[in-house]
């Protein structure tokens, strides 16, 4: 393929692209190795882009509902305070961050504590998350808040 270049450009040099023989997958884009050969490539979404985020609710019944997420297969209710987030396609490294809350809908008060995350598995496929309020006589209270939401980032 040839392009004319404009008169304006410097030299008004004309252009040539030497196209893939094979057409790409879905997702991928035309790329140059900066001498005109062009090939199909899938582009890096590089550090510090979102992998994976998600707001649930109904934690607190026992009927969780997702409100909204990307990258999520599926939610599961494991116990008093605990959930364990599947990703859809696994996150692919160790080095990742991971901010949640839980959400106190009813501003009853009750809801509010701190929210542990175990992000950690060989394969960087879960997530678990861990609700627990204040202190009692024999240590933290687990707690199921009215909702959650996380964003994992990489």
């Amino acid at each position: 393929v040839s392009i004319d270049a404009p008169a304006s450009t410097t030299g008004g040099a004309d252009i040539t692209f030497n196209l893939p023989v094979a057409d790409g997958s879905s997702g991928q884009a035309l790329t140059t190795n900066a001498s005109g050969q062009l090939a199909f490539s899938t582009i890096d979404t590089g550090n510090g882009s979102i992998k994976a985020w998600g707001y649930f609710t109904g934690t607190d019944t026992g009927s969780i509902t997702t409100a909204g997420s990307g990258n999520v297969a599926s939610i599961s209710d494991e116990g008093t305070g605990h959930y364990k987030v599947t990703y859809t396609t696994a996150i692919g490294s160790a080095n990742y961050a991971v901010v949640a809350n839980s959400v106190d809908a009813d501003a009853t008060g009750r809801d509010d504590g701190d929210m542990t995350i175990h992000a950690h598995n060989t394969a960087y496929t879960t997530i678990r998350f861990f609700q627990q309020q204040g202190h009692t006589n024999m240590g933290r209270l687990d707690r199921d808040p009215d909702g959650f939401n996380f964003i994992a980032v990489a």
